[in-house]
């Protein structure tokens, strides 16, 4: 059993993309760009064994190729059948969470820079439930539900600013709240030709000092509506699954 599927592993992103390509991976998730960074014949050679030492120090290696149950784990990442993204502002710290499932398998990628932490999950939590808590920890906000159509929250842009609600001006009140922490949740599968289908709908967060609160925009473009609600964690979940089963519709 490779190291991946008992821990959690820590890898740089070169050695992960190495991977994809010993695996005969092209054209792999966008999350693992090395961006345009122009590297020199010279150097490709000795980089690329560098990227196989540190492979084979993690224990990811079979006789000198990728091991399978790291091929299986490179895959979920690389192309996965369905996708769990979560791009996150923490205090400033910019970081991306991609759970990936492909069959039965589902991993989970942290991408922070030029570092990837890499864990197989063991199926005890569904793979919503699993973008969430790799989300930075904070405690949910204390807020009743609140929905209202989108046009409420155009402000003093409205028609008719004076005539806004009072629950569209208290959800104003926590939009204008300095956060310490945002972030956006996208889920997509993958179609039968290889694009990506993505979930309809608008799904964020801000962490205030008041809490973790959840912003959710739904419905046709002429009919939006935007719900606010505390953003715990299990309630978080179930709207990310949410997004998953939409696609199914």
């Amino acid at each position: 059993m490779t190291a991946v599927r008992s821990r959690s592993v820590e890898i740089t992103l070169s050695a992960l993309v190495s991977a994809f390509g010993q695996a005969g991976l092209v054209g792999s998730h966008p999350m693992f760009a090395v961006g345009t960074r122009h590297t020199p014949e010279s150097l490709a050679g000795e980089l690329e064994d560098a990227a196989h030492g540190e492979l084979s120090r993690l224990g990811l290696l079979d006789r000198g190729r990728v091991s399978d149950q790291f091929e299986d784990v490179v895959y979920a990442l690389a192309q996965p059948e369905t996708e769990y993204v979560a791009c996150v502002d923490n205090r400033g710290e910019h970081y991306t969470v991609l759970v990936g499932v492909r069959g039965r398998v589902v991993v989970t990628a942290v991408r922070n820079g030029d570092r990837v932490r890499v864990q197989a999950e063991d199926g005890r939590q569904a793979p919503a439930a699993v973008l969430v808590a790799n989300l930075p920890a904070c405690p949910p906000a204390q807020l009743p539900r609140i929905s209202l159509p989108q046009e409420e929250f155009r402000g003093d842009d409205s028609d008719f600013p004076a005539d806004r609600s009072r629950l569209a001006r208290s959800v104003d009140l926590l939009l204008e709240e300095p956060a310490f922490g945002r972030g956006e949740i996208n889920v997509s599968v993958r179609g039968p030709g290889g694009g990506r289908r993505v979930a309809d709908g608008i799904l964020t967060y801000r962490d205030l000092t008041a809490g973790r609160v959840a912003f959710e925009v739904t419905g046709p473009e002429q009919n939006r509506y935007v719900t606010v609600t505390s953003g715990e964690d299990q309630a978080l979940a179930r709207k990310v699954a949410a997004h998953r089963a939409a696609l199914d519709g």
